[in-house]
């Protein structure tokens, strides 16, 4: 907790808060023009007039998606920025990365509490919730399982992809919640 060294660490500023900061810099840096600008007898110079105009200028919100497309659309920028591009291009199932330390520490309890303690039928009729009902919702293993979960249903889509395995089209849709 407030690891902010570590391998995975648990926050990253989000997109919004990058431009919110970016926004305020801008705005900071256009009023300590303008006020330089007003308090001696020097004219504004062009830089500071298209500063001026840019500030009122409507801005597409960033997104991802668009900053990828017009990468992959610019040949040079995109053989400049190889590892930026490939980066991009993965970034879906790289944001589950962030889950492995609740993964791990899911399947440890998990192990850990019923390793060959239970049956077969037993294990199939169990559900999440009833496995967190027996350990009285405690913290660990409720954010354990989030993790796990938030994890699962990040990737799943992606399973399919490697065409090991025939997925049945019941199984294609499923979330993993406390119900399973």
């Amino acid at each position: 907790e407030g690891d902010e060294g570590g391998l995975f660490p648990r926050r990253t500023p989000s997109i919004k808060a990058i431009n919110k900061m970016m926004m305020i810099k801008n705005l900071l840096l256009i009023l300590s023009r303008l006020s330089s600008t007003l308090s001696g007898p020097q004219k504004r110079s062009s830089l500071d007039r298209a500063a001026l105009r840019g500030l009122w200028r409507f801005r597409r919100q960033f997104s991802t998606e668009d900053f990828a497309l017009e990468l992959n659309m610019n040949a040079q920028a995109k053989a400049k920025h190889a590892v930026l591009t490939r980066f991009l291009d993965e970034h879906e199932t790289l944001r589950a990365a962030r889950f492995i330390p609740d993964v791990v520490e899911w399947l440890r309890l998990v192990y850990t509490r019923y390793n060959r303690r239970v049956d077969k039928e037993t294990a199939a009729s169990t559900t999440v919730a009833q496995v967190l009902e027996s350990v009285r919702y405690e913290a660990r293993w409720v954010q354990a399982f989030e993790g796990f979960a938030a994890a699962w249903n990040l990737m799943w889509p992606h399973v399919g992809k490697f065409g090991c395995l025939e997925i049945p089209a019941l199984y294609k849709q499923i979330q993993m919640s406390r119900k399973y």
